[in-house]
């Protein structure tokens, strides 16, 4: 089966989240998030593990091989550390630069020890890919063992690979396949070229188009990228198959990291975001920097990948700290869901729903059982298929701060264990109370100070929440960070005395803000177009503006329009009617840029939290100062 057919078989990806592209029909045998590591004694390298998960059957000079192991994770580099320990340094050492797009992403080297020296910016990834990308990048380089799992497939320095060690459906024969020019090039000499390599993309629904160009003028995807920092093309091709399977819900099995300690978190851990166990979805931040401006608090910078891909994007350590302290980073929360043919009922969580029909609004205006109410047409009744929704505590699905396992041969065996080392560090995926402390234990290390240090912190994700949304005004993920940002800013405000939302929104809120309401994700179509561009932000704005000019000439104050998908034909024909008549770019039609459930919708869903915004409070004309009085003279 195709690469291809697997994403078409699997469910919906969520904007700037990541999807597992391993479907369980095509992997029967995957494992839960839990339970799949054992204690074991002594590994490989004399001390023992903490934890194995048992990989696949060592194949010596197999087609499928993309690099020759010949160092381990253990080993002493020239510098005297650890390869583990010059990973952290190497991550901590590349550099930022100004990103291709928008804001500030990383300058790929290769490490010290490599075979040559390249550098390039980051190239264009989603989520997951990030990391992946990195350690592979890292592993290869210094010719190291790697892999991850799921279910029956391995994916690794040996390839995509059975259990057993036969080659998988959806690998190649790497080795025999393509070339590895490592020991045949200088620094200097002209660079060897993999055509096929060059002009190959990585199969993201919104595309990965980089600065790498496949011929003169034009631009290529991740295959160009891939071939112009790679000497070794095997490493080219296998990460271009790597970054298609898999994603953040495969780094939550266990067997692939392990979760740490908060305290402990370093440069190449990773943070996984999960959001329930019927979203086979979630989100991966890859750990850049650690400062420690005390003993007791720590800065973290991270960079991710995104959906639309992107370079790695890099977050200052006090934007960075809302995913840290997120619940869906292994909290201990409890979430209603709905299994993928139903969806949950937003004014009654403790039902899912799934339309059987709808009828016209009898002339009574009352509709009457088994038709209740229809959610946004007045006209109309609906008839639903009710069941419960299923309660989910977070802490169980794999998400929280975590670290790459080291994988070790034994016995003809590969196997990703949990190192002796990672002793005082360490988690096991069985200690759930443990792992759902984390985010408020971050909440205390990643304190922002003062009030107004927070203030200013909460200002800054605000314009940079802002600043993603003008170039993907689509984006449901960043309305929603803008958002939980304005409720630190209130409670950075409320620590000064001032309690008024409205006062703080009348100072702080733009009308953009109004214009990309919080959407919810799940029910609204807008959330699943990933290929709208800034020049389309600039239209919707103009459109916004009209709209409220227009309304506001009544004399009394009207709430801006939201962008969302609303009324006739796609839902956005009022603004495209607009652009036309004013020459403007927009699109011409909605697309589904990954596998959308709300794609049949006619109305997206405005969050409660946006409804409760009160545009009107916030921008209504202030009172008329009355006239001071006339003095009276005597």
């Amino acid at each position: 089966m195709s690469v291809a057919a697997v994403r078409e078989r699997n469910p919906m990806l969520r904007h700037c989240f990541q999807i597992a592209l391993i479907s369980a029909a095509l992997l029967p045998a995957a494992a839960g998030i839990g339970g799949c590591s054992s204690d074991v004694g002594p590994s490989e390298d004399g001390a023992d593990a903490l934890a194995v998960e048992p990989g696949p059957a060592d194949v010596p000079g197999a087609a499928t091989e993309v690099w020759k192991v010949t160092n381990k994770w253990t080993d002493r580099t020239a510098a005297g550390k650890t390869y583990e320990e010059d990973f952290v340094d190497w991550v901590t050492s590349l550099r930022r630069i100004t990103a291709t797009r928008y804001g500030e992403t990383l300058e790929i080297v290769t490490p010290p020890g490599a075979p040559y020296t390249r550098s390039l910016p980051a190239p264009t990834l989603e989520c997951a890919d990030t990391a992946l990308f990195l350690r592979v990048a890292y592993s290869s380089l210094n010719h190291l063992p790697f892999y991850v799992k799921s279910g029956d497939l391995y994916a690794g320095h040996f390839g995509i690979v059975h259990r057993d060690g036969s080659p998988h459906a959806l690998g190649a024969s790497f080795r025999t396949a393509y070339k590895d020019y490592e020991g045949q090039y200088a620094d200097g000499q002209p660079w060897p070229s993999d055509g096929k390599l060059r002009a190959k993309h990585a199969s993201y629904g919104s595309g990965d188009e980089t600065f790498v160009e496949v011929t003169p003028g034009v631009k290529g995807g991740d295959g160009a990228w891939f071939d112009e920092f790679f000497l070794n093309k095997r490493v080219g091709h296998f990460l271009l198959t790597l970054v298609d399977l898999f994603g953040s819900t495969n780094l939550a099995q266990e067997g692939n990291l392990f979760h740490i300690k908060p305290e402990a978190t370093r440069p190449g851990d990773a943070l996984l975001h999960r959001h329930g166990k019927y979203a086979p979805i979630g989100h991966t931040l890859f750990v850049y920097q650690v400062r420690h401006p005390t003993q007791e608090r720590a800065e973290i910078e991270v960079v991710s990948g995104s959906m639309p891909a992107r370079q790695a994007s890099w977050a200052p350590h006090y934007d960075s700290r809302n995913y840290f302290i997120s619940d869906e980073g292994g909290g201990d929360k409890i979430v209603p869901e709905c299994r993928a043919d139903y969806s949950i009922d937003w004014n009654d969580q403790t039902r899912c729903t799934k339309e059987l029909g709808t009828i016209a609004k009898p002339a009574s205006g009352q509709c009457t059982a088994p038709y209740e109410k229809h959610p946004w047409d007045d006209t109309k009744c609906i008839k639903y298929a009710v069941v419960p929704a299923e309660q989910t505590n977070l802490r169980n699905l794999g998400g929280g701060i975590r670290r790459f396992r080291t994988p070790v041969l034994t016995g003809g065996r590969w196997n990703n264990i949990v190192p002796a080392s990672a002793t005082s560090v360490y988690i096991p995926d069985t200690d759930g109370e443990t792992i759902g402390k984390r985010p408020k234990q971050f909440e205390r290390i990643l304190s922002l100070g003062t009030p107004e240090q927070r203030k200013a912190a909460a200002l800054a994700n605000i314009g940079s929440d802002r600043d993603y949304i003008r170039t993907a005004p689509s984006t449901c993920s960043k309305r929603t960070a803008r958002e939980d940002a304005f409720q630190e800013l209130y409670a950075a405000y409320s620590d000064l005395g001032e309690f008024d939302h409205a006062k703080i929104d009348k100072d702080n809120r733009k009308l953009e803000d109004y214009v990309f309401a919080e959407l919810d994700y799940d029910s609204s179509k807008t959330c699943c177009w990933n290929s709208t561009k800034p020049e389309h932000f600039e239209t919707i704005m103009q459109w916004a503006q009209a709209e409220l000019t227009k309304a506001s000439a009544s004399g009394t104050c009207v709430a801006p329009p939201v962008f969302d998908a609303s009324g006739a034909g796609d839902g956005y024909d009022r603004i495209r009617t607009f652009a036309t008549s004013k020459n403007l770019p927009f699109p011409a039609a909605w697309t589904e840029d990954e596998p959308c459930r709300a794609k049949a919708v006619q109305q997206d869903t405005v969050t409660p939290r946006a409804k409760g915004i009160d545009y009107c409070a916030a921008n209504a004309p202030a009172a008329p100062v009355p006239p001071a009085p006339t003095p009276v003279t005597p």
